[in-house]
Parts: C-alpha cells; structure tokens; sequence
C-alpha cells in the first residue's frame, strides 16, 4: 500500500534507529553472527554477513532493516528469497515488504507457492477448481511434488507439468506410490 494511506513499504528506522545507514545496519548483524566484516561496499562482503543472518532468527528484525536499506536490489531479493523458506508462515509477508514494491512481485510469489508446500505437506492442501498445478511454478511443481501423498495431485502434475523433468519426477514417484500400495 502506499505510505499516503498510512502504511510504510518498509520496515519503520524508527524500530532501529540506530540503523539509519546500511553500514551500520550489517555491521550490527556481523556483531550478531559472529562475523569479521571487511569492506561493506562489496555486495560480495554484505552477502556473507546476510547468509548467516538468515540462519540465526534472532537477528532477523536486523537482517530486515539492513534489506530495506540494501541498494543492491539483486541482494536484497536473494536474501528475502532465502529467508522466505526459513520463516514461520505467520511472518513472510514482513520479509516481502522489506523490499521496496518495484522488488516484490518474486519474493511475493515465493511466499505464495511456499503456503502451498506447507499445505502440502500438513495435509490440508485443497485442489481449487481452476487452479490446477499448470498455473504453479517449476519450483513449485518439484517442490510439490516431493511433499504430497495425493494420486490425484501428481497424475496431474505427471501430465501437466511444465517442465519434462516435473513431468517424469511425477510419473516416478506416482509409480513408486501405486507399487507400494499394491503390495509388491
């Protein structure tokens, strides 16, 4: 949403006013992770210091503001990318919005297939009509098909996958499933 309408697009520097310079920002979370920094105007450098942040939950408030800060968009998106896979689902959207909106649309679509993967794999993945697995990403699709149990679910993807790597990986794994079923 647009700050007129009283949201931010990005996390509030108030949180961490401390923060008002990315160097800093990342300096606190090498602190945090226990990692030397060198020269902070290397995305290379910053890179590092951001792959172990996501590893550690209790910086990424830190980790989120140094994103929002990030001036390399290429970064900033690779890292909410990878931290998207490791947050609680309750809390991606934060992570998406840390980018600035021109970045979103990949990191809001990761956030969407991973709710279809957590789905798929608790159990409560419901197939919508109109919405078959021809509309879901190559990601999506190997990913899926590796969490779910449903028959149904990998013929189609065993069918309709976008790639003919989905397309066999289904086919596989359906196979392997109807062998086990049927005793042999």
């Amino acid at each position: 949403m647009a700050e007129s309408e009283g949201h931010s697009s990005k996390p509030d520097p108030d949180s961490f006013p401390e923060f008002r310079l990315l160097g800093e920002a990342v300096r606190e979370l090498a602190r945090r992770v226990g990692k030397a920094v060198g020269d902070l105007s290397s995305e290379h450098e910053r890179w590092w210091v951001y792959q172990r942040a996501v590893d550690s939950p209790q910086t990424w408030n830190v980790l989120l503001t140094a994103v929002s800060l990030e001036e390399n968009p290429a970064v900033a998106g690779s890292v909410v990318s990878l931290l998207l896979e490791k947050m609680p689902a309750s809390t991606r959207m934060t992570a998406v919005q840390a980018l600035p909106p021109e970045n979103r649309d990949f990191a809001a679509a990761r956030a969407r297939d991973l709710a279809v993967l957590d789905a798929l794999a608790d159990g409560s993945y419901r197939h919508a009509e109109g919405a078959g697995v021809d509309s879901w990403s190559t990601w999506l699709q190997l990913r899926g098909l590796e969490r779910t149990g449903d028959e149904r679910l990998l013929a189609e993807l065993a069918s309709q996958g976008r790639t003919k790597r989905v397309r066999g990986r289904a086919a596989h794994r359906l196979r392997l499933m109807k062998k086990g079923s049927s005793g042999r």
